[in-house]
């Protein structure tokens, strides 16, 4: 079972609130974006929705823009 340490941010006050945020996949390589986990390598920290990373942010894996990215069901 994986465990997900997310901080305490006044926005997302619950995992359930997490778990409802959307996942976005990569159209070029398929890494997915997941809010719950966020991109720590990159400065995007756990529970910030797709829709809140920076502009200029892109793929960790490819480089894609945002843009390249759709939501996963």
């Amino acid at each position: 079972m994986n465990v997900v340490f997310v901080p305490s941010n006044p926005k997302y006050k619950s995992i359930t609130s997490l778990q409802k945020m959307k996942q976005y996949k990569c159209a070029k390589c398929g890494w997915i974006y997941d809010p719950a986990i966020g991109d720590p390598k990159n400065g995007i920290p756990p529970g910030t929705p797709f829709e809140n990373l920076p502009a200029d942010w892109r793929c960790p894996v490819c480089k894609q823009p945002k843009s390249m990215f759709f939501p996963t069901e």
